[in-house]
């Protein structure tokens, strides 16, 4: 009676474990399914981010070749302005993306304790600059 009722859920998806029945067959094909889908999602959106810029490129080459006067000139003068403050930015999420993936690995308590220490060298957030 028992091996029957263990075969039928092994047939149904439910295998026996130590904490009782789980259905782990029937959770990784949702996984499975789940992923499919995502992976399809990211191609549509591969796809169109690809589209979009290839109408982007096209666009620009015909203003450029047609003469068209305004955004271009414009960007002309203050581009290399713009371009310093823009890699500026870059660098400074970048070391910021650095910090934070340095401190995945830190509990909370460690993050205070550090975090205070930096505060009393008068180099981090908050707080009075410097020891006094």
């Amino acid at each position: 009676m028992i091996k029957e009722e263990e075969k039928k859920e092994k047939e149904e998806g439910r295998v026996h474990s130590l904490f009782g029945l789980e259905e782990e067959e029937g959770k990784k094909r949702r996984e499975g399914g789940r992923r499919e889908k995502e992976g399809e999602k990211r191609k549509e959106e591969k796809g169109r981010r690809r589209r979009a810029r290839e109408r982007g490129e096209e666009e620009g080459k015909g203003g450029e070749e047609r003469g068209e006067e305004g955004k271009g000139e414009g960007r002309e003068e203050g581009g290399e302005e713009e371009r310093e403050g823009r890699k500026r930015k870059e660098r400074a999420a970048a070391r910021r993306r650095k910090k934070e993936k340095k401190e995945r690995g830190k509990g909370k308590k460690k993050k205070r304790k550090e975090e205070r220490g930096r505060r009393e060298r008068g180099m981090g957030k908050g707080g009075e600059k410097g020891k006094e």
